[in-house]
């Protein structure tokens, strides 16, 4: 049965989204990479506040609540920056067994590179920045981005033995 009503952001949870966005608080070091690479701005920073109630141990005292403030991630839920699945907001590792996820680090001589965040564990590392994509050669979920100087940019696989290369799509 279809709604008589038209679908505003009021009316739609995260939940009724068909990609919804999975931050932990523990892990978050609330950096805003992830918001600053949406294409679509789906995600963004916010303050919340989290109620917690105590319950009393007699029957005579009432409950009392405290609020806690705390930063996290929060994903829109208009219609218009509705989350289009492309996991920029977090890169998997592409070697094989690995857990993590490809981030931004510095070299000692401060330029920028991208590698696991399970380092000395994992050891893949890129100077190329990344681009989520599926290689269709050999599967990987990692590409780079080449920008060679006077040409277009090219997407290149970066599994070790594979040569896909193809220009980058435009946006």
């Amino acid at each position: 049965m279809q709604s008589e009503r038209p679908i505003t952001p009021s009316t739609l949870s995260v939940k009724d989204l068909p990609w919804q966005i999975l931050w932990d608080k523990e892990k978050c070091t609330l950096c805003g990479k992830c918001t600053a690479v949406c294409p679509v701005n789906a995600i963004e920073l916010g303050v919340f506040r989290k109620r917690t109630v105590k319950p009393p141990l007699g029957f005579l005292e009432t409950p009392a609540s405290v609020y806690k403030a705390y930063y996290g991630i929060r994903q829109k839920t208009d219609p218009a920056y509705n989350c289009v699945g492309c996991a920029m907001c977090n890169i998997p590792c592409p070697n094989d067994g690995c857990e993590g996820m490809v981030v931004e680090k510095a070299s000692k001589k401060g330029r920028k590179f991208y590698a696991c965040n399970q380092y000395p564990e994992c050891r893949f590392a890129m100077w190329d920045e990344p681009f989520n994509d599926v290689c269709p050669e050999c599967g990987s979920h990692v590409l780079g981005v080449k920008r060679p100087k006077g040409e277009a940019p090219v997407l290149s696989c970066r599994k070790k033995g594979c040569g896909f290369k193809k220009p980058m799509p435009s946006s």
